[in-house]
C-alpha cells in the first residue's frame, strides 16, 4: 500500500478510536512506527474538542491533518532516511537545554572522537610524519598492560620489525632525515652490513663490537640522500617480570620461557620455583633467551 493511503487510513481509525474515548498514548502504542506523524495531529484534534466542547471534528482541520500526513508519506518516500548516528545525535541534542548538562554529554564524545581519529590517522603514518610520534606513544600502552613475560617479549620483537619496515620504507621514498631507533639481527651483505634490509654503517661504541647474528639495536642517523645510514649498535636489551617455574642446568623456565644462564654468573644460586622475577635479556642467534640481568622480587 502507498506510505501517503496508509497514513490515512491510519489517522482515520486513530479519530474514530478517540471519539470513543480512547487516549491519545493508549492509540500511539498499536502504531508505533506512525506515532511520530501522529501525536501532533491527535493532541490537536483533542484540543480542539476540549475547546469547542464537542466530539465533531472540523472539516477544514480534519483535511489539514490528512494533507500534513501526506505530505510527510511523500517526503519519507521520496528522501533517502538519515543516519542512525545523525538521528542518535538530534536525539540528544533534544537533551534538557542548560549549556553545562550538554557540554556535558558532548565534550566526552567530541574527545573521544578526535582521540579515535587521531589513533586511526596515526596507524599508517611512516618516520618523518606528523603523527609518527602519536603511533609510537600509543603502542606503548599494550606493553605497560601486558605483565606477561612471553606476551610482552612478542610484541616488543613485532614492534622491532614493524619500525624497521617502517624506515625501510620512508628511506626508499626518500622522505626521512634525522635520528631514529632501529633494532634487528645484524647481516652482512655485500656491500657491508645491514638490518631488516637497511643498509648501516656501523660507527665504533664502547662496547664491544657486535658480531653477524646477534640481536642489536642503535639510535640510526639518516641524511637525506644518502643510501647508507650511520649508528652505533650494541645488544638490544629486553626486559620483563615472571614467576620461576623450573630451574634447570645453566636455565631455568620463567613464565613459559626457557632462559639461559651463564654457569659462571651465580645467578641460579638461591633460584627456587614459585619466585617473582624481573630480568633483563639478550636475543641470541638460535632465537633463544640469554639473561643479563636477574633480580629476585620475593621469596
Amino acid at each position: 500500500m502507498d506510505k501517503s493511503k496508509q497514513l490515512t487510513q491510519v489517522l482515520n481509525d486513530c479519530l474514530l478510536r478517540l471519539q470513543r474515548g480512547e487516549t491519545v498514548e493508549g492509540i500511539l502504542a498499536d502504531y508505533p512506527a506512525q506515532a511520530a506523524e501522529l501525536r501532533p495531529e491527535l493532541e490537536m484534534v483533542r484540543s480542539l474538542w476540549a475547546t469547542r466542547g464537542s466530539d465533531t471534528v472540523p472539516i477544514q482541520a480534519l483535511q489539514r491533518s490528512r494533507q500534513r500526513l501526506i505530505t510527510l508519506a511523500e517526503r519519507y518516500r521520496t528522501e533517502p532516511r538519515p543516519p542512525r548516528w545523525r538521528v542518535w545525535l538530534s536525539r540528544l541534542l533534544r537533551l534538557p537545554r542548560r549549556p553545562a548538562f550538554r557540554l556535558g554529554l558532548l565534550l566526552p564524545l567530541v574527545l573521544a572522537a578526535l582521540a579515535a581519529g587521531a589513533a586511526a590517522a596515526a596507524d599508517s603514518a611512516l618516520p618523518g610524519e606528523p603523527f609518527y610520534r602519536v603511533k609510537l606513544a600509543v603502542e606503548q600502552f599494550p606493553l605497560l598492560l601486558n605483565a606477561s613475560l612471553p606476551d610482552r617479549l612478542a610484541l616488543e620483537l613485532a614492534y622491532d620489525q614493524r619500525r624497521a619496515e617502517e624506515l625501510r620504507s620512508a628511506m626508499e621514498q626518500r622522505q626521512v632525515s634525522g635520528k631514529y631507533l632501529l633494532a634487528g639481527r645484524l647481516e652482512k651483505a655485500q656491500t657491508g652490513w645491514q638490518i631488516a634490509g637497511i643498509p648501516i654503517q656501523m660507527e665504533d661504541g664502547e662496547n664491544a663490537a657486535p658480531a653477524e647474528g646477534d640481536y642489536v639495536a642503535g639510535l640510526l642517523s639518516i641524511e637525506p640522500d644518502k643510501p647508507t645510514a650511520r649508528g652505533k649498535f650494541s645488544a638490544r636489551l629486553f626486559s620483563g617480570r615472571g614467576i620461576v617455574e623450573e630451574v634447570g642446568e645453566n636455565r631455568a623456565r620463567i613464565s613459559g620461557i626457557w632462559l639461559d644462564l651463564p654457569a659462571a654468573s651465580g645467578k641460579l644460586a638461591g633460584l627456587t620455583p614459585g619466585q617473582t622475577v624481573r630480568v633483563s635479556l639478550v636475543r641470541t642467534p638460535q632465537d633463544g633467551w640469554l639473561v643479563q640481568r636477574l633480580e629476585v622480587l620475593d621469596d
